[in-house]
């Protein structure tokens, strides 16, 4: 493809603050009465895969009930190491957490009651029961130092936005940080729906046939909303089909599919953040369904991908009952923490019409087991009823929520009915699992997939192993299988080595479970402190093989099924082809016709140099792969990276500008252009996943890329833009300057005066549109009605620093300054004055002479003018004559001529584009 795609350069500037993390001790953060809280084991606290501290849980009664409790002063340690900071007010009992950047979100069940009082930036969040005891871990003298129940842990970590979880057998683990630089987005919020939150135990419920609005915000890490960035929208199908989804008044197209570790099928719709930071989408759905969602931004903290906490949202028929969630796995409980395996599993009631009361409705929860023993409990983790049926009245808004606790392994199924308006209604189902926290069960963030590449080239497939619970998991073994049809060409890369994936037949996805994760099956790869890995692969044979990832632990595959495959059936292959040959290398030129060379293309058309262009205009650059002599036009699709130094930016791609609109991102840095080709011909194009072939326009032949770009900013620098596919790269270089003179700048002194007969230095800088200096600029310095008095008026006598003279032959140098008035009338006057990079004046005998001044190197220009009492050369009789001081009184306005730049001296005020007044 011959597209074409808008390149700028924009100075951008992002502001830096320093960010103090508090440290206090536990005693800062003590209650002012104890109760009997006592001492149960150690729980590690990890932030970004490291060991912070190891502090003791405590055991004790809330509501009546026996529960775990953390302690405040160790939470606040690891949130400290993530930039935010809390302080502690004995009085008030308030416990204030400030986060950069962070919009509180909604915590379920409310801000509720209790004697503690937790805000996020000033607002309130949640109001608990905080004790005090003595840390066992603390001397004999220390004070009590205060706890939370440990049920609250995860909601506070919500209302933050925090990307973390606490397990009574892992501890408390969070992940990102804000002090890095990285941008922040805010948990999901909620318009237009009947009821509910977003979260689990109070999903957003809406009726068939309306719509919900979700909205994030973009921020960088100082809070600043950030502009024109595509987030990434991902809506997980968990019952019913593929929503509705617009943005404004346009409906999105999805900008990718597939299938998550649990079957479900995705779809990710992008949308551009605008003025304020905030993406949102608008879902709807014309029968029952239920869907999560999760915005992620492009860009990574700690090597973690920037994303939301994930949202429920669920549509269903008047008088129906949706439940919530509808599946769920993550850890079970233990002894020393009765809620980490705590399910709250809601029912909400839409009302069958309008005005109808969906309060005080008995729901008859019924509880199936699979495996396992599960069982009915209390808010608490106390244990409530066995399997079977238990019924709760709705609330106010036509909600129910029972909650479900397992302490071991364990699967159930939770469903409900109640009697709505005389008629009985029955829930879809909620598929329960419990396992031990900690363990690899799901793929996010996958990259490197569903793309078309030649032969033998080399295709990373990167992404990031997540537990049940969301969290990253550290040092996880990922057993990676290849498998293509048999032929043992499809092979892993590790540095110079390559290795043919073994032949094990074709796989399904659980038929590996079991098995010793060995080089006998794949190749075995360990994820990182983030939870993050890649792997290289490669295919000497036109095929698109199903790669797959399997979680091992110790030592042999998982009993789950594949975490990720990667293959045609789920539409997101990596197919080599040998069409027209292998892509092997990209080439660029400023033409098309020179991009396509007769005869075998060669090195030299891998780059282009010595481009000069002023700021605000523009060249055109085409890139296109080659297979050889030949564009590379294999069927299928064909991955293009952009991407510019310093502050280069896409403005469009084939005609489509890339403006923020349509889902498409605003004049980013980078992009990634999808070409598909059918029969040698583009059938398709993407940027960034969102469709533009409807509105490009193409330059035939059609094979390869095409970069227009112009620099508009103010910055003046030098750029190269690098066009990227296949592994291989051409680069453009540009070297942006000063556009034609338009205005003035920086002028000093701004107001001045002249003694008669004495002079004043004014400097002042030649600037283009945008405000960028002019090295060497040419402006014109225009006069009107300036007193002249016979010679008595204002002269220049100098320009940057230089005296203006000329040298008379036979006689030497002598004085020439150039009158700003009509000089005609003085006796011998010259007609013209030149001084290199200085200045130009002709006319002088005429009358008001017309005069160019010279910038310096920096644009930089100085003048200096004469109240009278000069002398000047006089040629009829090889004298230097003298002129007498001018009156007093008289004022100068210096002004500029917005568009050309001239300097103009008048005798009335210039408006506007003043710059400065001279008195003489």
């Amino acid at each position: 493809m011959y597209g074409e795609i808008l390149l700028k350069r924009a100075l951008t500037g992002i502001a830096a603050a320093a960010v103090v993390l508090g440290s206090v001790s536990p005693m800062a953060f003590a209650a002012t009465t104890t109760s009997g809280l006592t001492k149960a084991g150690q729980l590690p606290i990890v932030v970004n895969g490291s060991v912070l501290s190891n502090p003791y849980e405590m055991t004790g009664k809330d509501s009546g009930n026996t529960t775990a409790f953390f302690p405040v002063y160790y939470f606040n340690q690891a949130l400290a190491k993530i930039g935010y900071t809390a302080t502690w007010d004995g009085t008030t009992h308030t416990w204030a957490i400030t986060a950069p950047g962070v919009t509180a979100a909604p915590v379920a069940g409310g801000v509720g009651t209790g004697n503690t009082t937790i805000t996020v930036n000033g607002t309130v969040v949640k109001k608990i029961n905080t004790q005090a005891a003595k840390d066992p871990a603390a001397s004999k003298s220390a004070a009590a130092t205060t706890y939370l129940p440990a049920f609250y842990v995860d909601e506070i970590l919500q209302a933050l936005g925090v990307n973390g979880t606490f397990s009574g057998q892992s501890g408390l683990k969070i992940t990102g940080s804000v002090t890095n630089g990285a941008p922040q987005l805010s948990n999901l919020s909620f318009s237009g729906q009947l009821m509910g939150s977003g979260t689990s135990s109070s999903p957003v419920a809406q009726s068939t046939g309306n719509t919900v609005t979700a909205s994030t915000t973009l921020t960088d890490a100082n809070g600043n909303a950030i502009n024109g960035i595509n987030v990434t929208y991902t809506v997980t199908v968990l019952t019913g089909g593929q929503p509705t989804v617009t943005a404004g008044s346009q409906t999105l197209a999805y900008t990718g599919t597939g299938t998550d570790s649990n079957g479900k099928t995705y779809y990710t719709y992008s949308v551009p953040t605008d003025s304020t930071g905030v993406a949102n989408i608008t879902l709807g759905y014309s029968g029952n369904a239920s869907y999560t969602l999760q915005a992620s931004a492009p860009y990574s903290s700690n090597g973690v991908t920037v994303t939301s906490k994930t949202a429920y949202v669920e549509f269903g028929q008047p008088g129906s009952l949706l439940i919530s969630p509808v599946s769920l796995t993550q850890g079970y409980s233990t002894p020393t923490n009765a809620t980490a395996g705590l399910v709250p599993v809601t029912v909400t009631i839409i009302p069958a019409f309008a005005g109808q009361s969906v309060s005080n409705i008995p729901v008859q929860f019924t509880l199936t087991p699979g495996s396992g023993t599960s069982n009915f409990a209390t808010s608490t983790g106390s244990y409530l009823a066995g399997a079977g049926n238990y019924t709760v009245n709705t609330d106010a808004s036509g909600t129910a929520t029972v909650y479900v606790n397992a302490n071991a392994n364990a699967t159930a199924t939770v469903s409900a009915q109640a009697t709505v308006g005389g008629a009985v209604e029955t829930s879809g189902t909620s598929s329960l699992t419990w396992q031990q926290a900690g363990t690899a069960t799901q793929i996010k963030n996958t990259a490197g997939n569903d793309v078309t590449v030649g032969l033998n080239t080399k295709v990373t497939l990167s992404g990031q192993v997540q537990d049940a619970n969301g969290n990253p998991v550290a040092n996880a073994q990922i057993l990676v299988t290849g498998d293509d049809g048999g032929d043992d060409d499809v092979s892993y890369v590790n540095g110079s080595t390559t290795t043919a994936f073994p032949n094990v037949g074709a796989t399904t996805n659980t038929s590996l479970e079991g098995v010793l994760a060995s080089s006998s099956f794949g190749d075995v790869v360990t994820t990182d402190a983030n939870g993050n890995f890649s792997v290289v692969v490669t295919d000497s044979e036109a095929k698109a093989p199903t790669i797959q990832f399997w979680s091992v632990q110790n030592g042999y595959v998982a009993n789950i099924p594949a975490l990720w495959t990667v293959d045609t059936a789920n539409s997101n292959a990596v197919t080599w082809s040998n069409a027209s040959s292998s892509l092997n290398n990209v080439y660029v030129d400023t033409t098309v016709s020179g991009l396509v060379k007769s005869g075998a293309a060669n090195d030299e058309y891998n780059k282009v140099t010595g481009l000069s262009l002023q700021s605000g205009t523009g060249g055109t650059i085409y890139a296109g792969a080659f297979a050889g002599s030949t564009p590379y036009t294999a069927n299928g699709w064909t991955q293009y990276t952009i991407s510019g130094t310093n502050h280069a930016e896409i403005d469009s791609v084939d005609g489509v500008a890339l403006n923020g609109t349509g889902g498409l991102p605003n004049q980013p840095s980078s992009a990634i252009v999808n070409v598909k080709y059918t029969s040698g011909s583009i059938s398709d194009v993407t940027v960034d996943g969102t469709d533009i072939f409807s509105n490009a326009s193409f330059v035939p032949p059609s094979a390869g890329v095409g970069v227009d770009f112009v620099a508009d900013a103010s910055a003046i620098e030098n750029d190269t833009f690098t066009i990227t596919a296949g592994g291989y790269s051409a680069t453009v270089q540009a070297n942006f300057v000063a556009g034609q003179p338009y205005e003035q700048g920086n002028a000093s002194p701004v107001t001045t005066s002249v003694a008669p007969g004495q002079t004043q230095t004014v400097t002042f800088t030649v600037e283009d549109k945008n405000g960028n200096p002019i090295p060497y600029g040419t402006i014109p310095l225009t006069t009107s009605g300036l007193v002249d008095a016979d010679g008595n008026g204002l002269w220049i006598s100098a320009v940057n620093g230089q005296q203006l003279t000329s040298n008379i032959p036979s006689i030497g140098t002598e004085p020439t300054p150039v009158p700003l008035f009509d000089a005609h009338t003085l006796t011998g006057i010259y007609d013209s004055v030149y001084a290199s990079g200085a200045i130009s004046a002709s006319g002088i005998k005429s009358g008001v002479p017309t005069v160019q001044l010279y910038a310096d190197q920096n644009g930089h220009v100085s003048v200096t003018f004469a109240a009278g009492g000069v002398g000047y050369w006089d040629s009829t009789d090889s004298t230097v004559k003298g002129t007498s001081s001018p009156l007093t009184g008289l004022t100068a306005y210096f002004s500029y001529n917005k568009g050309t730049g001239a300097l103009v001296a008048n005798n009335t005020d210039g408006g506007s584009n003043d710059i400065g007044t001279l008195q003489y």
